[in-house]
């Protein structure tokens, strides 16, 4: 349950208007949420990555603490100010795609 808890908080703070903008700083909160467990693993599936997350954390998240997991991802691989085209939000437990990040838009599944 703390695990948890932790890992529901810290996908609140991606939610922060004033996310981070600097690529090593998204880069640093990428490796807290894996550190946390919330973000399970990161691949490059045919150009698309795929994130594997908690499930229950993600489920629960608001969609601005999910927006702000996105933006953080494609800064810290990109870099700020650059769009990556294709994140795919994946279940821990099955697999099941929870969201699409296309562009700029978050698609919750």
């Amino acid at each position: 349950m703390k695990h948890t808890i932790a890992a529901f908080l810290t996908l609140c703070a991606f939610a922060h208007p004033a996310f981070a903008l600097e690529q090593e700083a998204c880069q640093e909160k990428i490796v807290e949420g894996q550190r946390l467990g919330l973000i399970k693993t990161l691949a490059n599936d045919g150009g698309a990555i795929v994130v594997i997350v908690d499930e229950n954390a993600y489920s629960n998240s608001s969609y601005d603490a999910k927006v702000g997991i996105a933006k953080n991802l494609q800064c810290a691989i990109v870099g700020p100010n650059k769009v990556l085209v294709d994140i795919q939000f994946r279940s821990h437990k099955s697999k099941k795609l929870l969201a699409q990040w296309n562009a700029g838009d978050l698609s919750v599944k």
